[in-house]
């Protein structure tokens, strides 16, 4: 019986039977947290008396030469090994993640597979230092803190560069299989300019919860991470929060905070929060099947940045219940140029809000398709919504763009699909467009884009709700009350379902030979525009206005057909 386990190494034990214990109540002094229990199992001979740190694992050296192993209960505590609050303690912390890979049990199954059962290192209350990498190895290793905010790791020297706090080895071509940390708060102690906190490399089957990352430049670098969980992990002061890069899949991050003040914030009752105060708050540069849950991304240039430069996988991306907050210029960004395999983004349930330029920005050249928006509220933009420079294959369900606030510039919009942009598909309905003395509310120029607008009540717009500035639009426009008359320009198409229970639909003529309008308008009016236009339509009743030199075949509902000549202003039998 030793009082101190550094009262033990520095005593002689003659000839120890095998499987004799000793306990000891502290470290270095008793009840200072270093309390454990030591077996001999038979080797003698070492070094006189050496530490645990100075091994490098879970051992001690008496005086005598014998060495002494630290009893196998499934979990290590740093200060059993002589980690010291407020000291350097990496020896001690390296120390206990080597001996929990040792005293991981290994079960070889009936198909040869080993799995690994889990080893905890306890990372007890208080703030202990480390000055180099802590290493992880390929064994199924869990740090675990005893507790949020009160078990603190401070990386001492602040100098990151490619070294970073914990990079998991993988020895031998062995992947590393499932390390996870949980109740552990990480902190660089001074700004980075480089680095990370929490780097995983080739991890997979993972899970990380509890996490709280401080003073970084990145929080998250994760690079060929598969099949793991984050949860209820924070951050604070960083420049780019999560990174994710090759290799990156089927993930799943929610229910923590990521801000960038020293003031833990619990007022705002969302999953995880993400305060960049600068640069951007996620960036994204290849994944697949990652899933972003319940979560407040507020104070970036960029609340996210899904960048397809150079990737061949960039797929898969799922943002549930996220508010992409703050005074930013473009709270979402889609950019550049991926090789065949950007795509598949649904956002549900999302609001974007404070932008001062756009809420979604998909930028031109970007080669993404298959973008879902549902549910997806777009508020307080003192610019426009949305523009569509690039990509293909969009939907808008759901939600609404509110108070989309015209500023100085002028030509602002709810929703934009630019000249030349490549979008061929586009649904956007049931959601209302309440915009602020914006100019209009959806822009469509692109002349190969085939859209479906519908179920859009309109207001606040001062140009036009829908227009669609092009001679070879072949979508169709339903169901979209407006706020105003003479408004939703709508130029040639193959076929237009015109607002029903709109006063005045105009469709602008230009020098296309048909459009054709299906709706009856029930007591509504029309007006058709343009010289040497040919219109033919259904209408149920209500005014049929022309400006121009516009020739009209009438499909009347009660089995008639009527031809209007512009030349004689009258209506003939057709």
């Amino acid at each position: 019986q030793f009082n101190t386990l550094t009262g033990a190494i520095q005593s002689k034990s003659s000839n120890p039977a095998i499987g004799e214990s000793i306990s000891v109540t502290g470290y270095d002094n008793i009840f200072d947290g270093g309390k454990g229990d030591w077996v001999f199992e038979g080797v003698t001979g070492q070094t006189p008396s050496q530490s645990p740190a100075q091994l490098g694992g879970g051992l001690f050296n008496d005086k005598s030469g014998n060495q002494w192993v630290i009893e196998k209960t499934g979990t290590i505590n740093i200060r059993a090994l002589g980690a010291k609050p407020l000291a350097d303690s990496t020896g001690a912390i390296q120390a206990a993640i080597i001996a929990a890979g040792k005293q991981a049990t290994e079960l070889v199954g009936t198909d040869n597979r080993i799995i690994f059962s889990p080893v905890v290192v306890d990372i007890t209350s208080g703030a202990f230092l480390f000055s180099d990498t802590l290493t992880v190895n390929k064994n199924f290793v869990k740090i675990q803190g005893s507790g949020l905010g009160s078990s603190v790791l401070y990386r001492t020297d602040g100098t990151f560069g490619d070294s970073v706090v914990f990079t998991p080895t993988v020895p031998s071509a062995t992947r590393l299989i499932g390390s996870s940390i949980s109740g552990v708060k990480i902190d660089a102690r001074v700004d980075m300019t480089s680095g990370a906190h929490l780097s995983l490399v080739s991890v997979s089957q993972a899970d990380f919860s509890d996490i709280f990352l401080e003073n970084g430049f990145v929080s998250y670098h994760l690079k060929g991470v598969q099949n793991c969980t984050f949860k209820s992990t924070f951050a604070l002061v960083g420049r780019y929060y999560p990174t994710l890069r090759a290799g990156t899949k089927y993930l799943h991050i929610e229910e923590g905070d990521f801000e960038n003040t020293e003031v833990f914030f619990t007022t705002f009752n969302y999953g995880f929060t993400i305060n960049a105060s600068t640069e951007v708050g996620i960036e994204i540069n290849e994944m697949d099947g990652v899933w972003f849950g319940d979560g407040h991304v507020l104070g970036a240039q960029t609340e996210l940045l899904i960048d397809g430069t150079g990737s061949s996988q960039l797929m898969a991306g799922r943002f549930d219940g996220i508010w992409f907050d703050g005074f930013t210029t473009t709270n979402i960004v889609f950019k550049g140029v991926a090789a065949g395999s950007f795509k598949d983004f649904s956002f549900t349930g999302c609001k974007t809000s404070g932008a001062t330029s756009l809420c979604v920005h998909v930028e031109s050249g970007c080669n993404v398709s298959t973008v879902k928006f549902n549910s997806h509220d777009y508020e307080n933009c003192n610019g426009s919504g949305v523009l569509l420079e690039g990509g293909d294959d969009y939907s808008f369900s759901g939600g609404g763009f509110n108070d989309i606030a015209r500023a100085a510039t002028a030509n602002q919009y709810a929703l934009k699909v630019e000249v030349a942009s490549g979008v061929t598909k586009l649904n956007i309905g049931g959601m209302p467009i309440s915009a602020t003395t914006i100019d209009y509310g959806i822009r469509i120029l692109e002349v190969n884009c085939e859209a479906l607008i519908h179920d859009i009540p309109f207001s606040g717009v001062q140009i036009d709700e829908a227009d669609i500035s092009n001679t070879a639009f072949k979508g169709k426009i339903s169901n979209c009350s407006t706020g105003r008359a003479n408004s939703n320009d709508v130029a040639a198409a193959s076929t237009i379902l015109a607002p029903a229970i709109a006063d005045v639909v105009n469709v602008t003529g230009g020098s296309q030979t048909l459009n054709t309008i299906q709706n009856v308008w029930d007591g509504r009016s029309i007006m058709l525009r343009g010289d040497s236009a040919s219109h033919t339509i259904a209408h149920g009743g209500g005014n049929i206005l022309t400006n121009g030199n516009v020739n009209i075949t009438l499909n009347a509902n009660r089995g008639r057909r009527l031809t209007y000549s512009a030349d004689s202003g009258a209506w003939y039998d057709a």
